[in-house]
C-alpha cells in the first residue's frame, strides 16, 4: 500500500517509514531523518569496528539495499578530522512507495579490508 500524502508534505514519508520498519522488522536499526521536502534518510555512523555479534556496516547496507531493491554505491574513503581516522562511506538512493529513501553508512576502514592497500599507497 502506497502512503497517501495528507495536508503536510512529510505525512507520506512518515507513513512510509512506519510501514517499512513494521513490514521488515528484521532489518538493522538506523538513525532516521525526515527532511522538510519529504525525503527519508537512514544513517549508520560507526567509528569503531563492529562488535563480534554485530553486523558489519557493509552487511547493514546490504540488508537495506536488498529490501529496497537497490544497489549500493561503491565504497569511498575519506578522512574524518572529527574522528581522526579514515572512514568509508557507502550509500543507497532509491524510491520506495513514492518516497525518496537514502541510506548512508559511515564505517571504519577496518570493515573494508580490500581498501587498505589503496589508502596506504
Amino acid at each position: 500500500m502506497k502512503p497517501t500524502r495528507q495536508n503536510h508534505p512529510q505525512s507520506g514519508p512518515a507513513i512510509a517509514l512506519a510501514q517499512l520498519i513494521t513490514e521488515h522488522p528484521q532489518l538493522p536499526m538506523l538513525n532516521w531523518t525526515l527532511h522538510r521536502k519529504g525525503n527519508l534518510r537512514g544513517a549508520l555512523h560507526r567509528v569503531t569496528p563492529a562488535a563480534a555479534m554485530e553486523p558489519t556496516a557493509r552487511d547493514v547496507l546490504a540488508a537495506w539495499a536488498e529490501t529496497l531493491n537497490a544497489s549500493p554505491t561503491p565504497p569511498m574513503t575519506f578522512w574524518s578530522s572529527g574522528d581522526d581516522q579514515t572512514l568509508v562511506a557507502q550509500h543507497v538512493l532509491t524510491t520506495w512507495r513514492d518516497v525518496v529513501v537514502e541510506i548512508a553508512i559511515y564505517a571504519p576502514l577496518s570493515e573494508y579490508p580490500e581498501l587498505l592497500p589503496a589508502v596506504a599507497a
